[in-house]
C-alpha cells in the first residue's frame, strides 16, 4: 500500500516578501464598463429572457489589472481613453474610488467610452462578452512625451493588454528607451567603482 502525505501551501502575511519600496505599476489599454446580465441559460436565437441578476461594473483589460493592483497595494497609474459621456465618468468615479491615478487618462469631450455587454450562463458558468470600442481611440499624438515622461517616471512595471496598439507601441519603445539609459547609468558607476578600485 502507497500512503501518499497531501501538504497544502499555507499563505500568512509572515511569509510574504515586503513590498517594494517604488510600487508603481503603469497600465496601457481597454478601460470599459461592463453591463453584466446573469441568466439561467443561454438563450437561442430569438429567445426573449429574463436575467436573474444585472450589474454595472468596471471593466477593460487594464482596467481590471489595475484595479487588482491597487487593492493589492500598488499604485497603478492607467493610460487610456474614455469619452465625456456616461460611461466614461462611471469609469473615471470607480477607478478614482479603487485608487487608480487617473492623471494620465485621456478624456475626449466627443464619441463614447468603451463598454460590454456581457451576458453570464449560470448553468455552464460561462460568460459571452459583446464589446463596443471607444471613439476616437487612443492615439500617440494623444500622449505628448512629457506626459509620458511622468507617466513612467517611478514605475517598475509596465502592463499592456494589447487593446491600443499604437498607443502601445509608443510607450513600449519609451520604456525601452528608459531602461537602457538606466543600464547605461550603471554602467557608468560600475566602471567608475572599477577605476577607483571600489
Amino acid at each position: 500500500m502507497i500512503s501518499l502525505e497531501i501538504r497544502r501551501f499555507k499563505m500568512s502575511s509572515d511569509s510574504l516578501p515586503p513590498l517594494p519600496e517604488s510600487r508603481i505599476v503603469v497600465g496601457c489599454g481597454a478601460a470599459a464598463l461592463d453591463f453584466l446580465a446573469v441568466v439561467a441559460a443561454y438563450p437561442e436565437p430569438d429567445d426573449k429572457i429574463r436575467s436573474i441578476n444585472f450589474k454595472v461594473e468596471g471593466g477593460g483589460n487594464a482596467g481590471n489589472a489595475l484595479t487588482c493592483a491597487a487593492r493589492l497595494g500598488l499604485n497603478p497609474r492607467i493610460i487610456s481613453k474614455i469619452s465625456n459621456d456616461p460611461q466614461g465618468k462611471g469609469i473615471l468615479k470607480e477607478f478614482e474610488a479603487d485608487g487608480i491615478n487617473t492623471s494620465f487618462l485621456v478624456v475626449s469631450e466627443e464619441g463614447n467610452s468603451t463598454f460590454s455587454y456581457v451576458i453570464v450562463d449560470n448553468q455552464t458558468k460561462t460568460r459571452t462578452c459583446i464589446v463596443t470600442l471607444g471613439y476616437p481611440p487612443l492615439m500617440p499624438s494623444d500622449l505628448p512625451l512629457s506626459t509620458l515622461l511622468s507617466a513612467l517616471d517611478g514605475a517598475r512595471i509596465a502592463y499592456f493588454d494589447g487593446w491600443l496598439l499604437e498607443a502601445a507601441v509608443v510607450i513600449a519603445q519609451e520604456v525601452i528607451a528608459i531602461y537602457f539609459v538606466m543600464l547605461k547609468i550603471w554602467q557608468d558607476v560600475l566602471n567608475r567603482m572599477e577605476i577607483n578600485g571600489g
